[in-house]
């Protein structure tokens, strides 16, 4: 027998098996509509922290031509068919969790402008200095 045979034979047997559960979408991990094979964590709650985890992301920007990132996390949420982008502030990927998770719950219960007001913009706070002098 050449030592070859034996690999393709398995390789093929391999392949037959795979095609069966590929067209057959009876595997618990497959989604019945698009055919894709999907995550073993299970759905959790967009009140979740777990939820937002894998949804963060770090900005990009170029800088003398090499493309860099943020050294913070950001988040993109969606609500009532807007999508808005907000900058989290922080390294720690699981803080940023926490944080998205609270802007979403507070967009959720006080609409997108006054989110927009609370959370997109914390570092930049004007304050107004009215000075008046008086003559003697």
């Amino acid at each position: 027998m050449n030592r070859r045979a034996a690999p393709r034979q398995s390789l093929r047997a391999i392949l037959s098996f795979r095609h069966r559960f590929m067209n057959d979408q009876t595997d618990p991990e497959m989604n019945r509509k698009s055919g894709r094979v999907s995550k073993k964590l299970g759905h959790f709650a967009k009140t979740d922290v777990r939820f937002w985890q894998d949804r963060l992301f770090r900005e990009t920007y170029r800088k003398n031509g090499r493309l860099r990132a943020t050294s913070h996390w950001s988040a993109r949420i969606q609500h009532e068919g807007h999508r808005e982008r907000f900058p989290l502030y922080t390294p720690n990927k699981a803080a940023a969790a926490v944080r998205t998770r609270d802007i979403y719950l507070f967009l959720a219960a006080n609409g997108r402008e006054a989110a927009l007001a609370r959370y997109r913009n914390p570092k930049r706070s004007f304050v107004t200095i009215t000075v008046t002098t008086q003559s003697p």
